[in-house]
């Protein structure tokens, strides 16, 4: 499988006026993932609804979407999340692009539609959505040049995934080697994320997901000179109390000679 793709928006298969774009980048049992694109003037599907629970995460730009009978406005890093049956549509009154990633948990089955019209749909109930910006607090980081910020969790009423932004410094690293117990996923910001993935080295530059199956060996590291960013995406949600417990990952050891350095960016000592 091809463990790093890169967004293109020619390749979109969702296309609406006034060039609003949708691509899939992931499409999967436990969720999809969509990067989606909102020219100023531009307006997504009319009101509806999914049948399963779905997160924005702001790339770029100001969004703003109805959430039933409110209105709401989202900018960078921002993130909104809209629980199963939440009547919802998004536009953009801004005078720049917006970008947005959307996950769509868990994976909508072949035969069963992604979206259900709601218009006209009105309702008054306090319904469990939320807009907010990332936490200041997040996964305890594997090393000093790591912060992690949490966006969406269980504990949020997410139960079929889990969402913080990750901020790599220029010559940091992740752990050793490691394997998960669930699927995660990559969508990076800025900079490029340097990955290995068994004993393949990858390098994902913004714009670009990688996706890292349950079970596959991988680690990463930010060999450039700015700071690298992505949104992390685990699902399904680990099944702990806790979700920074539950995100514990086994580490492995490789044969020394195939596992791959953290490459350190010239005139930075390595740590």
């Amino acid at each position: 499988m091809a463990f790093v793709r890169q967004l293109d928006w020619d390749h979109a298969e969702i296309k609406l006026p006034h060039g609003y774009r949708g691509q899939f980048l992931y499409s999967g049992e436990d969720c999809h993932i969509v990067a989606t694109l909102v020219p100023p003037g531009a307006k997504g599907p009319p009101q509806h609804r999914h049948a399963v629970d779905q997160i924005y995460v702001i790339v770029a730009g100001t969004i703003t979407i109805q959430l039933g009978d409110e209105v709401r406005t989202a900018g960078a890093t921002d993130t909104i999340f809209i629980p199963a049956g939440v009547p919802h549509h998004n536009w953009n009154d801004g005078a720049a692009d917006e970008m947005h990633i959307e996950v769509i948990a868990p994976g909508v089955l072949p035969n069963q539609p992604l979206a259900i019209a709601a218009d006209g749909d009105s309702d008054d109930r306090a319904l469990p959505y939320f807009v907010r910006g990332a936490s200041s607090e997040g996964p305890r980081p594997e090393a000093s040049t790591i912060t992690h910020n949490w966006l969406v969790r269980a504990e949020d009423g997410s139960e079929h995934a889990t969402i913080y932004l990750t901020s790599v410094e220029p010559g940091g690293s992740g752990t050793r080697t490691r394997i998960n117990a669930f699927h995660e996923f990559y969508f990076v910001m800025q900079g490029t994320l340097s990955i290995a993935i068994g004993l393949d080295r990858h390098e994902a530059p913004a714009g670009s997901l990688v996706s890292i199956p349950a079970g596959v060996p991988h680690r990463f590291w930010n060999a450039g000179r700015e700071l690298e960013r992505h949104v992390t995406t685990v699902a399904p949600c680990p099944s702990a109390a806790n979700s920074e417990d539950a995100l514990r990952a086994v580490e492995v050891s490789l044969n020394p000679t195939v596992e791959h350095p953290s490459p350190q960016p010239a005139g930075l000592a390595a740590r």
